[in-house]
């Protein structure tokens, strides 16, 4: 079996030695420092992974791997970058909808173990590289979306938006958004990053963990690098929209969701390239958020159960 192929770029001619240097024992790598030149491998070639910096003269990283998505779209997008600045980290999800966020000084360890993740995803997803757009189901009503947000008028604004269209709950609460999830297929959670006086990233993380297939939109005021990368790498967010709501880009993401939401089920391999970060116990500190995580471990262990047993 051939080695998965890697595809380093940075502007910085070192650092590309330095890292096929270190990665050639394992794949076959190739590294350039022109962007340009990068889109024009891809086109010809396909690679597993394309690992970018951000900050290059001629095109920015986010806009690269955008680029990438759509030229080659099982190619799993890293970007590893010394600055955590909150457009770029925000353009990562919006725009790459990349695999993992890293940060320079690269950590070797982490960078070997995101690259062995990413190229075994990558592998697994290979058959599929072929495979047709997969149209939209042929629904009246589309699935079913979760708001999680205590203002009742978010859901309010989001309920008429998408009324006829999508069948919306709301959660103002962790109990009811536990209790919504426990009693229907939710497609999409649409929801602030604060809950209950909380930030709930780590409830998103482990709800992706046991439920892969469930796409997440974040609507919320919250601006932090640091919270939004986790986002990333410990919850693969689909999107990140500021509030105030803005309709025209919300129905997009949502739109684009419901789609990527139907792709998921008709060609289950492909939630693989949102596998997540397994969340350590003692990073979950809040009482609430800790239990609410348990209950979401008995519930999908529970039904995986179920699933092992009629099969």
């Amino acid at each position: 079996m051939s080695k998965p192929k890697v595809l380093f770029i940075d502007d910085e001619e070192r650092i590309v030695r330095s890292l096929t240097m270190q990665f050639r024992a394992s794949y076959k790598v190739k590294g350039v420092t022109d962007p340009t030149e990068a889109l024009k491998l891809i086109s010809n070639d396909h690679y597993h992974v394309v690992v970018s910096d951000q900050r290059m003269p001629n095109m920015q990283g986010t806009e690269l791997l955008k680029q990438v998505r759509n030229i080659s779209p099982l190619s799993l997008g890293i970007l590893l970058t010394g600055y955590a600045d909150l457009p770029a980290v925000i353009g990562a999800i919006n725009e790459g909808e990349i695999f993992r966020y890293l940060t320079k000084p690269w950590d070797t360890d982490e960078i070997n173990r995101v690259l062995e993740k990413a190229t075994n995803i990558a592998l697994q997803m290979e058959p599929f590289r072929t495979l047709e757009t997969i149209p939209a189901a042929n629904q009246i009503i589309g699935p079913h979306i979760m708001v999680v947000d205590e203002d009742p008028a978010i859901h309010e604004a989001i309920a008429s938006q998408f009324e006829g269209k999508y069948i919306v709950h709301w959660a103002p609460n962790l109990d009811t958004a536990f209790n919504i999830l426990n009693t229907n297929d939710i497609a999409l959670a649409i929801t602030d990053l604060m809950l209950e006086g909380e930030e709930i990233t780590p409830i998103l993380g482990t709800l992706k963990q046991y439920n892969p297939n469930i796409l997440t939109i974040v609507l919320t005021k919250l601006k932090d690098s640091n919270i939004i990368i986790n986002l990333i790498n410990q919850a693969q967010v689909f999107r990140y929209l500021p509030k105030p709501i803005h309709p025209a880009l919300l129905n997009k993401s949502v739109i684009a969701a419901t789609e990527r939401y139907t792709q998921l089920c008709n060609v289950p391999i492909f939630a693989k390239r949102h596998e997540v970060e397994k969340l350590a116990e003692e990073t979950i500190t809040p009482k609430k958020t800790s239990g609410f995580l348990q209950l979401l471990r008995t519930r999908f262990a529970k039904a995986n159960n179920t699933i092992a047993t009629a099969a």
